[in-house]
Order: structure tokens, then C-alpha cells, then sequence
């Protein structure tokens, strides 16, 4: 059997899918995963926080800001300053 048909299919975490849950559950009671392999998505580390996060964000009802893409803010543009034309000449006494 080669690498490539041993390794499992993965798919990313639903937490409204049944299977999905129950893997998930599995994996907190012992420690590996269920039926169901994930992979992650947006900027995770781990699986198991991916999966953990977004289950938590859908009980939750409330939004994960770690999977929206990321967009850095726009830097602001400063103007750079105005050439003096004719600069003042300072006299220094010696």
C-alpha cells in the first residue's frame, strides 16, 4: 500500500453534521478522532483547535475571526513634507 492510499480523507469540520460531532466528541473522550479526519482551515495551528473553536463559535452563535481571511488594515498614506525652496540660512556667532 503506498503513502498516498493510506492517508485518510480529510474534510473540514460542520458542526451541524452528526458524524462530525461524534468525532469530535470521540476525540475529546480519547484523544484521537473518530470516523471523521479534518483538516484545517484559515490561519490554525492544530486540528483540534480548528475543530474545538468552531464547534464552540456555532453553540455560541457568535462569528470565529480566525476563519475570515485575513486583511491587513490599510496604512494610512502620509504626505510626504513640502521641499523648503529657500531655506533660512543661520548665522552662528563663533
Amino acid at each position: 500500500m503506498s503513502l498516498l492510499t493510506a492517508r485518510p480523507n480529510r474534510v473540514h469540520f460542520n458542526p451541524k453534521n452528526k458524524a462530525h460531532v461524534a468525532s469530535l466528541k470521540t476525540y475529546i473522550e480519547t484523544g484521537t478522532w473518530g470516523e471523521v479526519k479534518f483538516a484545517c482551515e484559515g490561519s490554525y495551528l492544530s486540528v483540534p483547535e480548528y475543530v474545538m473553536r468552531k464547534f464552540i463559535a456555532h453553540q455560541l452563535k457568535c462569528r470565529d475571526v480566525v476563519l475570515e481571511p485575513y486583511a491587513p488594515k490599510a496604512a494610512a498614506v502620509e504626505e510626504s513634507p513640502k521641499p523648503i525652496i529657500n531655506p533660512p540660512i543661520l548665522l552662528l556667532a563663533a
